[in-house]
């Protein structure tokens, strides 16, 4: 009786850690970013300069966080706000009515995500770029108008 239960809390245990194994890491929560830090862009073509947080609760976020970028000794500087809201609806109303228009290259929501970037001095064409080095961002997220 004893090695029964044994064999089958073992057998059991098994598939459950299997099951865990199994499936598409896109679906997996764990690999969402937990704080607006980790979706601001450190790679090697962006490497993050410097970070400042933000007071996420004026506009009604549960976080936030600038990125700064700089390059050519300081010629060109690019940076990114990104805050967390509590749900999709609310970032996507906040990245289309919070900023104003003139001060942001790119301004969008993916998912619980609102996101603004800007190039402070340089090329505006590179804010692309930087978007999409965010591990949150895909290309069909960023609207490109005529």
């Amino acid at each position: 009786m004893v090695r029964r239960k044994y064999l089958s809390l073992f057998g059991a245990g098994s598939l459950a850690t299997l099951a865990g194994c199994i499936g598409d890491d896109d679906d997996n929560p764990d690999d969402d970013p937990d704080n607006p830090e980790e979706v601001l862009p450190d790679t090697d073509e962006w490497p993050l300069e410097d970070t400042n947080d933000q007071l996420a609760q004026v506009i009604g976020a549960e976080d936030g966080v600038q990125g700064v970028w700089d390059f050519d000794d300081g010629e060109s500087r690019y940076s990114m706000e990104v805050f967390l809201f509590d749900n999709p609806d609310e970032a996507a109303q906040a990245a289309e009515e919070v900023p104003p228009e003139e001060t942001w290259d790119i301004s969008l929501a993916v998912g619980v995500w609102a996101i603004w970037a800007r190039a402070q001095r340089g090329d505006e064409g590179r804010v692309d770029d930087l978007v999409l080095a965010s591990p949150v961002v895909e290309e069909d997220d960023i609207d490109y108008e005529d």
